[in-house]
Order: structure tokens, then sequence, then C-alpha cells
């Protein structure tokens, strides 16, 4: 589940009254195994299914990575869950706009500036989970290191935006 390397990139870039800053933070090299997708996919009939199960083993289709759907079949658990958990995810976005001086001033402020913000806005991974920053049972003294790399119904890193207004006087 360990990472081969992670990197991360940080940057603030300033022009006339604008300001962008952004962080893109990456993993690469490190491995998922997917509990969640054990589970949809056991087509045992007591569970809901994804679509794979579409491409299922059938007596028409027998090139396929799916076993067949059975009732009878035992959880049993398999590499055909581990994924690659690589990714580069948008960490963070800010774009700013600082009002001259001169245009503030005139309304009895110090400094004034806009911006829109905007954290986890997307994600480039071949994870077919929700996210690929995931560790199962969460965080601190939990167990969170012993399941790292494991997915059973993680709760994906929450997609944000703001607006707002700085304004001193």
């Amino acid at each position: 589940p360990n990472p081969d390397f992670i990197w991360g990139l940080n940057n603030t870039l300033e022009y006339k009254g604008f300001d962008l800053n952004f962080f893109i933070q990456a993993s690469q090299g490190n491995d998922i195994y997917s509990f969640t997708l054990f589970e949809l996919e056991l087509m045992s009939g007591y569970h809901n299914s994804t679509t794979r199960a579409l491409e299922r083993w059938t007596p028409t289709n027998t090139d396929t990575d799916v076993p067949k759907a059975t009732d009878s079949r035992s959880k049993i658990s398999s590499s055909r869950f581990v994924y690659d958990g690589s990714y580069v995810r948008l960490k963070n976005l800010s774009l700013g706009y600082t009002f001259p001086n001169s245009l503030v001033s005139a309304a009895g402020l110090s400094s004034a500036r806009i911006y829109i913000s905007g954290q986890n806005l997307f994600t480039i991974t071949k994870y077919p989970g929700y996210d690929p920053e995931v560790s199962w049972m969460g965080t601190g003294t939990s167990g969170a290191n012993i399941n790292l790399g494991l997915d059973y119904g993680s709760y994906p890193n929450a997609k944000s935006v703001t607006v707002g207004i700085q304004v001193k006087f």
C-alpha cells in the first residue's frame, strides 16, 4: 500500500492585482485492495452489483476475468481486487483579485480583495473506486496505518468551492 514516491507542487503567480495559487498532490506506485468492489462484484444474489456483472462468465462470454454468477460463491479474496492507487490531484486552487489602493481608499478601506477557492477539484487516476486516497477505519490511533491501502466504503475527499471578500478598514 505504500507508494514508491509522493510529490507535490505549490506555487503562487501574481499579475496586475490578480493572484493564482495552486497545490497539486500525487502518489505513485501504491496498491489498493477494494473490499467495496469485492462485495459489489460477488454476484451471489445477496447484494447489489456493479455493471461489471454484465461482463461475467457465461457460456457465450468465456473471455473474461469476471466469474460466473452463482449463489454458492464463497468470499475468497483474490488479486482481482488489487488496483493501482496512483493519482494526481488538484488539491487546492485559488484565484483572487486585489483592488487598486486608489479605488478602495475612496470607499474608506485600506484594502479589498475578492477570491474564489476550490479544494479537491479533480483527480486523475485509474483506480475504479470513489477515491484513491483511502485508509479504511479512519485516522489517528484507530489502526489507520495497518489498514492503509484498504478501501471498504471509505468516504471520498469532499470537493468544495468557496467565494469570499477580504476587506481591511
